[in-house]
């Protein structure tokens, strides 16, 4: 199996920024995900020797800085849309995790000189704060410019990460709901690209608004690798989707090939990718989303596939 062309080099630090190259254009049957997302240390982005200021462009969420702007000028991002921030700023989450665990001690030594009772839930609450603050610490200062051809991560007032839509490489996704007691619910989201040259960003409920952060990715993630992943399976090149392997003669889950003819149907539903076979009650094969890169680029392609049967993907 062919693999791609070597992907675009980056600017080094220190150095003066060319003007964006365009990617080579990849054959019809080069397409191939990787198995599994690896972690890899994280890319310290220098920023770029100074350049004449520029105005910040103000738009819903505020103002874009200016070395922000040169960074989208330099790598052709075009045009800003939209900026993601903390949830919760680090001083403004300590804040709160302080306020919560006083309050939290307060009804306990109440309600233990009261009744002599102890609950269980409120020793946990300043546990819970305790991680909150931490991680609003730790992830507190990233800040996430969306434009039209990519997205640049702010990280403090010194990283700068850079992330055009043609050189993602895959995008993992995992979306859960937590219900407590049955009127209440969160949506936690963890999206993880991986840049071609290997590094990996991971956008999490820290940012807020982050499932539109990620609704954005998957679309244009798709939007660069759908036709290619088409063109690939049509010419009869087997299209890897982590766990999944799709070609002309039908899906494999690593062990088996099951023929199209014989897929009674393919369904998505609460993070988990289920495939039935005709003429078998349990499921032939299924893996969670968040192990699927690509995943909405799979969609495409096994609808493609079922298309010829009157099928598609629930």
């Amino acid at each position: 199996m062919s693999q791609y062309p070597p992907a675009p080099q980056y600017p080094q630090s220190g150095s003066q920024y060319p003007a964006y190259q365009q990617p080579p254009q990849y054959a019809p049957n080069a397409y191939q995900q990787p198995p599994a997302a690896p972690q890899y240390a994280p890319n310290a982005y220098q920023q770029p020797p100074a350049a004449p200021p520029m105005a910040p462009a103000v738009g819903p969420a505020g103002a874009t800085p200016p070395d922000i702007l040169q960074q989208a000028a330099t790598y052709q991002l075009g045009n800003p849309l939209q900026v993601y921030k903390p949830a919760f700023s680090p001083p403004a989450a300590i804040g709160i995790a302080v306020g919560v665990s006083i309050l939290d001690l307060v009804v306990l030594v109440a309600l233990l000189a009261a009744s002599g009772r102890l609950l269980i839930y409120l020793l946990v609450i300043p546990i819970l704060m305790i991680i909150f603050a931490v991680r609003a610490v730790m992830y507190g200062n990233k800040i996430v410019y969306t434009f039209n051809g990519g997205i640049i991560q702010a990280t403090g007032q010194q990283q700068r990460d850079v992330v055009r839509w043609d050189q993602v490489e895959a995008v993992w996704q995992r979306v859960i709901r937590t219900r407590y007691y049955y009127f209440f619910s969160r949506m936690s989201y963890k999206y993880t690209v991986r840049r071609n040259d290997g590094t990996t960003f991971t956008f999490n409920n820290v940012l807020k608004n982050v499932g539109e952060l990620g609704q954005v990715i998957q679309q244009e993630v798709t939007r660069q690798h759908a036709p290619r992943a088409l063109a690939a399976y049509n010419s009869g090149a087997p299209v890897v989707f982590g766990p999944f392997t799709l070609n002309m003669q039908g899906i494999s889950n690593g062990r088996e090939l099951l023929p199209w003819n014989m897929v009674r149907g393919i369904k998505i539903d609460r993070g988990v990718v289920t495939i039935m076979k005709e003429g078998q009650m349990l499921r032939w094969g299924s893996a969670s989303v968040e192990n699927v890169p690509n995943y909405r680029v799979f969609v495409s392609v096994a609808n493609q596939a079922l298309r010829g049967f009157g099928k598609a993907v629930e």
